[in-house]
């Protein structure tokens, strides 16, 4: 992905890849799609966290992704009853 790709957050709608959305990731589509009860959710894949390790180029990539995040998470939060938590293995 080159700095000027706009940045795609994955969630229980993209195909379970653990190529695109890692493990863990593509491990809770899995269950979604199997009918397990799983909360709504937003996957920051990890093409998002090569911009850390690119130097200048790399600093503007993660803030592109940060804004993202920044935006899927303010639209989540829209809802008052709406709760989520943050699972990383960073």
């Amino acid at each position: 992905m080159g700095v000027t790709d706009q940045p795609r957050l994955l969630t229980e709608h993209d195909a379970p890849d653990r190529a695109s959305m890692g493990g863990k990731g593509a491990a809770l589509v899995a269950l979604i799609r199997e009918g397990f009860s799983v909360p709504q959710l937003v996957i920051v894949p990890p093409a998002a966290f090569e911009g850390w390790s690119q130097g200048d180029s790399g600093h503007e990539l993660a803030n592109t992704w940060t804004e993202a995040l920044n935006q899927t998470l303010t639209q989540m939060e829209s809802n008052p009853t709406t709760r989520w938590a943050v699972r990383s293995s960073a």
